[in-house]
């Protein structure tokens, strides 16, 4: 990240010492995030920029099983903010459908995602649940992306504003081949 940037922005300040201090405020107004290739059977779908993930849920049959043999992969989303709340997780199921009005997601595969408990840019905590799209790819577009980080602006920062102490900077980490 600039030095100026956080600077002139507003993001930090300068101590006596001339180090770059960012406020406890401030560190709530800084995301990053992430996407990584999401499998519920240990599949490689080759998106995201990390290894594959597979996920166990405690409350399901058979701990520790990949539950889905299916080889589809998708796309989770996922990052904190520079205080260390995590965000929403988001994630991005594929679908085979020829068109978007059939795309569908089956309820099962969502019920024990987990939900945070976070501040972000409110005064209180609050509670988010995880967000779920499905598109052809299984993953991450122009569209999507601009999508999700309208949500999380909307949701987490509902004071977001380009005056000095109400902007949101958002950095995310691309894989090899970025989102096109």
């Amino acid at each position: 990240m600039n030095e100026s940037f956080v600077l002139d922005y507003g993001f930090a300040d300068l101590d006596e010492n001339g180090n770059v201090t960012f406020s406890e405020e401030q560190r709530h107004r800084i995301i990053n995030l992430d996407e990584t290739n999401f499998s519920l059977d240990g599949s490689d779908g080759g998106r995201g920029g990390r290894p594959a993930a597979s996920v166990t849920v405690a409350a399901a049959p058979r701990t520790r099983t990949a539950t889905n043999k299916s080889s589809i992969s998708s796309t989770l989303m996922c990052g904190s903010n520079a205080a260390g709340e995590p965000l929403p997780l988001h994630i991005m199921f594929s679908s085979d459908a020829q068109n978007e009005e059939n795309y569908g997601v089956n309820l099962s595969w969502t019920t024990d995602l987990p939900s945070v408990y976070v501040r972000f840019g409110h005064d209180l905590y609050h509670r988010y649940c995880a967000t779920v799209i499905v598109n052809q790819k299984g993953g991450m577009d122009k569209c999507v992306l601009s999508q999700l980080l309208q949500s999380y602006v909307d949701r987490l920062y509902p004071d977001a504003a380009d005056t000095p102490g109400n902007q949101v900077l958002i950095k995310i980490d691309g894989g090899q081949g970025g989102w096109t």
